[in-house]
């Protein structure tokens, strides 16, 4: 390969790169790309990256497992108590219906 086509090549290759997104799968695969994708990377800092309240703060939050399980159990037995509320509202309906049948077919035969 003359230097004038590797120039060629290399010419192609930046101006390619300059207006195409590069996969992350090609960098991985060639050497090339992936010196290429280093290059185009600007320099982080960690100062940038971390906030200064999550530097200060060197104890770890950790979410609580208990809130979930305590919302589920008042669900429950809020639904619970719907239910028995319900259930013993039918129950007085339908024994003052039946009672005032009784009574009513009572009255009518007496």
């Amino acid at each position: 390969m003359s230097i004038r086509e590797d120039t060629q090549k290399s010419s192609i290759d930046v101006s390619v790169a300059t207006f195409e997104p590069m996969s992350p799968e090609l960098a991985l695969v060639s050497p090339e790309l992936r010196a290429l994708a280093i290059s185009a990377m600007a320099e982080l800092h960690y100062d940038t990256l971390v906030s200064s309240t999550e530097r200060s703060n060197a104890q770890p939050m950790q979410p609580s497992r208990l809130a979930p399980a305590a919302r589920l159990c008042a669900a429950l037995i809020l639904y619970a108590c719907w239910q028995a509320f319900i259930g013993a509202l039918f129950g007085v309906a339908a024994f003052v219906a039946f009672s005032a049948i009784l009574l009513g077919v009572a009255a009518i035969t007496y």
